[in-house]
């Protein structure tokens, strides 16, 4: 009975109707229309897999906006659409904290606050690790203080969302994304200021404003029951996951995530060396990753962006040479096996 949960989600129910106030929130928070899809399959997904009482191994959303934008209030609709039950599993999951995690199992919506999320990489590559682990494994362990732990399989109705500003600093909340293994795992969306009702009352017309988006929700959750379709014809770089969930990522918060990790770091003394007069005459000689790193400590002594050994230096290498505005580029290897890189160029032969 410790482990027993007895009451089940609030969730709203389907009513034919018109939703232009919740409509034109989402609109203006998220203009770009490939984006939207991207909402929308994944609220739909997440909806569906609660009525049906099955985990879908749904990608963690990200919303990444400007303060006050409307991405906060809009979680919190899709939170209340999905029946209300929300816990953070930040203090779980960062690795910073303990590790019990029994609190998650009543809840639908793991909510996590970018306050209070880790910002160091090392926590967040644990951050990306327990989300792999708790979404699509398959099974996850639940821990509980002076317990034994114990196997859930399958796991609960989970789905993972964030709303981060996207700041330099605030975005390194984000779990680390950009190895492999979190490929087709995450949603990332930018969002912008949403024309949010009765926004020029400010807090006062708080409660008249959740009144009317919340009136809405029956009817927006019948649209995505019988009316919403994903498109057949998706561009390059996004693609349908298992869940049927759209993924999709932002290149702007794509962007602005990679410049404040460490490879975005390493980026930055790479493109030092490149525009400085003492490592201009090799920018096109290809150069392993052990002469780029001998090369950086000589031109930036004791720079804490040059990572500590070759084997994370190359790692940083290979996801800047993956971005399509990187400076780096593989260029094969030499007869040890090493790789080669090279500065880009751009059109008119001239380094980037």
């Amino acid at each position: 009975s410790d482990w027993l949960v007895t009451s089940s989600p609030k969730l709203v129910e389907p009513i034919k109707g018109d939703c232009p106030n919740l409509k034109r929130l989402i609109e203006t928070l998220i203009p770009n229309e490939l984006a939207r899809h991207a909402l929308y399959s994944w609220i739909q997904t997440q909806y569906k897999a609660i009525r049906r009482k099955e985990h879908s191994r749904c990608p963690v959303l990200i919303l990444a906006g400007d303060a006050n934008d409307g991405k906060t209030m809009l979680l919190q609709l899709f939170t209340t659409l999905r029946g209300g039950r929300q816990t953070n599993p930040i203090a779980a999951w960062s690795g910073e904290g303990p590790a019990w995690n029994d609190h998650l199992v009543g809840s639908e919506c793991l909510n996590i606050d970018d306050s209070v999320a880790p910002k160091n990489y090392k926590a967040r590559q644990k951050f990306a690790t327990k989300i792999k682990e708790a979404i699509f494994i398959g099974a996850v362990t639940i821990d509980k203080r002076n317990h034994d732990s114990f196997t859930l399989n399958p796991q609960p109705v989970w789905g993972v969302a964030m709303a981060v500003n996207a700041t330099s600093d605030a975005i390194k909340t984000i779990p680390a994304l950009e190895g492999d293994d979190m490929n087709g795992k995450a949603v990332v969306i930018r969002t912008r200021r949403a024309d949010i009702l009765y926004r020029e009352q400010g807090d006062s017309a708080a409660s008249k404003r959740w009144q009317a988006y919340e009136d809405e929700l029956p009817h927006f959750a019948d649209w995505l029951l019988n009316d919403y379709k994903l498109p057949t014809d998706l561009p390059d770089g996004c693609h349908k996951s298992r869940s049927g969930a759209l993924v999709y990522l932002d290149p702007e918060a794509m962007s602005e995530l990679h410049r404040a990790g460490p490879a975005g770091l390493f980026e930055e003394v790479l493109l030092e060396l490149r525009d400085g007069d003492y490592f201009a005459q090799q920018t096109r000689n290809p150069m392993t990753t052990t002469k780029l790193i001998t090369e950086a400590r000589h031109y930036c002594d004791r720079d804490r962006r040059i990572p500590e050994s070759t084997q994370v230096a190359g790692m940083y290498l290979a996801q800047i040479a993956k971005r399509s505005d990187g400076c780096i580029e593989c260029v094969g290897e030499n007869r040890h096996h090493s790789k080669l890189w090279v500065f880009k160029e751009l059109p008119d032969g001239n380094p980037l």
